[in-house]
């Protein structure tokens, strides 16, 4: 498993995750292209470094109130190979 926490899109984050059976990212931002560089992914980026590191699963995480946990989710899902889901509290994964 591999936790992304306040990061923006970056390749390290691709080689941290490769391979593994679950990204749990952080996806603070929706995807805009005037969002800071470098400080939070959107629902996209971190399906984008999910897909391209071959991850298994991806969970999203860190997503504010203020923005629609629903739209995060719908705006990862066309970027992602595999299941994407939103971390809720009390919510489990197994990972083998």
């Amino acid at each position: 498993m591999v936790f992304s926490g306040d990061t923006g899109p970056c390749q390290a984050l691709v080689e941290l995750a490769t391979g593994v059976d679950l990204l749990l990212a952080e996806a603070a931002f929706v995807h805009q292209p005037t969002n800071p560089v470098g400080l939070h992914l959107s629902g996209r980026q971190a399906a984008e470094a999910g897909a391209a590191a071959g991850v298994r699963a991806l969970v999203l995480t860190h997503i504010p109130p203020w923005n629609d946990s629903e739209a995060t989710l719908a705006e990862a899902r066309p970027y992602s190979r595999v299941p994407v889901a939103l971390a809720r509290v009390g919510a489990q994964w197994s990972i083998p």
